[in-house]
């Protein structure tokens, strides 16, 4: 048996279907860019997260630069964020001119708060927290420590559509929320796709023009930007994935819960912390025999990961300011399993038999 990380192939007949007759419709009307769809999306995911707007873009890279371009960060300026991302989350803060510095991480694989605090000089404009894996940050200590010293706070929540915090949607809780929607995420898309949340009107003004080239009403440049529009057809098949998307997360959490019940005695597993609510992007779980045991997985023909190292060991980022004396002993122990939604019950038992039987040989 060989279990794939993840399933990307599209199988479902019915799926199949809404997206030929998406297609065949966007042909019909020719808007391809922006179209009737994209605004139907947009409300569809204002009303999901409770979020007043929501400003479809091309990529969740767009959907960070975008978001700090709104927010007026700038070439001088300090942007905090975790140690441990896609590197896009640099990325964007780099190309704004500004200054990404690392803080180190808790237990939990998010960024620690009190890192955060240690790393605030004059120049920090903003704080970035990645809800890594699925699970949100502790979004109600970094607002604290943003009210103090008068931060801006983007939500990196492209690993965590549908999370939740004290009952709030990611992204909603910060200033500013940063959403994927590429083919890898929770709400996947076809290609490359975004969304950006705020409750802030004239944030959202913004956004809308800096997604056209810094374009007001398509004709005066307000501001220098870059083209990330949302194409159309994205926005049609992830209106029809938003549709099943609470049930995508509940099969993760029935697999995350079963994980935890077979080996969560042998290894460190990821679980709900207090009133956040896991939504298991990736299960991620730490054990001393990493190594051994993505071997031994990989021997078997399960198909496991050793995702995102810390941002400040790439070449682009070597000299940059981080804290990440906790983040090097979690990496040294972390490994990506197969948890989605695709996973039939034989291949999720034999991940769970396969993991059983490396400990039995390594007491």
């Amino acid at each position: 048996m060989k279990v794939r990380f993840l399933n990307l192939s599209v199988t479902d007949p019915d799926e199949r279907k809404a997206f030929h007759q998406a297609l065949d419709n966007i042909l019909d009307h020719g808007l391809l860019v922006i179209g009737p769809e994209v605004e139907r999306f947009e409300e569809s995911i204002s009303r999901y997260t409770s979020s007043p707007y929501a400003i479809g873009v091309g990529s969740g890279s767009d959907a960070i630069f975008l978001a700090l371009k709104a927010l007026g960060i700038n070439v001088g300026d300090e942007v905090i964020t975790s140690c441990m991302s896609f590197v896009a989350t640099a990325n964007a803060i780099s190309l704004t001119g500004a200054k990404p510095v690392f803080a180190d991480l808790g237990e939990d694989l998010n960024i620690d708060p009190d890192s955060i605090r240690s790393l605030i000089t004059p120049k920090t404009k903003a704080i970035i927290p990645v809800h890594y894996g699925g699970l949100m940050a502790d979004m109600a200590e970094i607002q604290k420590i943003a009210d103090e010293f008068k931060l801006q706070v983007v939500e990196d929540a492209s690993q965590a559509f549908g999370a939740t915090a004290g009952g709030r949607y990611a992204g909603t809780l910060g200033d500013i929320g940063a959403i994927s929607l590429n083919p890898m995420k929770i709400l996947a898309g076809m290609g490359e796709a975004g969304i950006v949340l705020t409750a802030n009107e004239t944030l959202r003004l913004k956004l809308e023009t800096l997604r056209y080239n810094g374009l007001e009403d398509r004709k005066l440049c307000r501001w220098p930007s870059t083209n990330a529009r949302l194409d159309t057809l994205q926005a049609a098949f992830l209106q029809y994935r938003l549709e099943q998307v609470n049930d995508l997360i509940q099969k993760r959490r029935e697999i995350a819960s079963y994980y935890r019940q077979s080996f969560g005695h042998l290894v460190s597993c990821p679980k709900d912390i207090e009133e956040r609510k896991h939504v298991y992007y990736t299960f991620n779980i730490l054990t001393e025999h990493r190594d051994a045991l993505l071997a031994h997985l990989t021997q078997n023909d399960i198909e496991s990961k050793v995702y995102h190292p810390i941002i400040s060991h790439e070449p682009a980022y070597k000299q940059a300011e981080c804290r990440t004396t906790n983040a090097n002993k979690l990496f040294a122990k972390k490994l990506a399993i197969p948890c989605h939604e695709k996973l039939s019950d034989n291949e999720v038992q034999f991940v769970v038999d396969t993991i059983l039987q490396f400990f039995e040989n390594h007491e």
